[in-house]
């Protein structure tokens, strides 16, 4: 598990928390749940417009914690628009990118990141800040990956958030804003642990294999 370490970019005393929590169970640990809307999904030419992130601690999600950043700094947001819903006049008192950055920096500290299609969304940010480039998260579209191929489901057109979550009976939420993503994201990362352990244990080290 310690070849992970060469990988990452924790920051200055992250590697010792990180080596700590691997053995953890993932109710010892604190997530952040994170979600991002794009004018594209080739990180070369797409640009962020928001950002939105919601805690787990100890297995609880805390919604009251949650955070969504419009980011004024695009190209434009072009046929994208008919996606997310955002206008480039929403996103014109938004935050700057290093603005934005700097918070979700803060929100990450001590957590561990969890995304759905990690890859894709940690390439735009590493467009920003390259550490993103290197770092583990937890990932619920590859866990699901992982789960439907063990038991010989299709996997073809069938990893969306809202078809996984609806595999797990969970209500269906108007997709495409980043808040709510990442909230999704965070009930459907609880759904699978349940269903995968129960009250058993799984530990950060299981997590993070089944997302790679």
């Amino acid at each position: 598990m310690l070849q992970w370490l060469n990988k990452l970019s924790l920051g200055r005393g992250q590697e010792d928390w990180f080596v700590d929590a691997l053995n953890k169970d993932f109710r010892q640990l604190e997530f952040l749940a994170l979600d991002l809307e794009l004018t594209s999904l080739d990180p070369q030419e797409g640009d962020i417009l928001s950002i939105g992130y919601v805690p787990i601690i100890e297995g609880f999600i805390c919604p009251g914690e949650g955070r969504h950043c419009l980011i004024s700094e695009h190209s434009g947001v072009g046929d994208s628009a008919i996606i997310h819903g955002i206008r480039d006049c929403d996103t014109d008192g938004g935050h700057t990118m290093e603005d934005a950055l700097s918070r979700l920096d803060q929100a990450r500290q001590g957590k561990v990141l969890l995304l759905h299609h990690a890859g894709l969304d940690l390439a735009f940010l590493a467009k920003h800040q390259s550490e993103y480039s290197k770092l583990l998260a937890a990932d619920t579209m590859q866990i699901e990956f992982q789960r439907r191929t063990r038991q010989g489901q299709p996997v073809a057109n069938s990893l969306r958030l809202n078809q996984c979550r609806d595999r797990y009976n969970l209500p269906a939420y108007k997709a495409h804003n980043a808040l709510t993503d990442a909230l999704a994201t965070a009930e459907l990362f609880l759904a699978q642990m349940s269903y995968m352990g129960g009250q058993d244990a799984i530990s950060l080290a299981e997590i993070i294999r089944l997302s790679r």
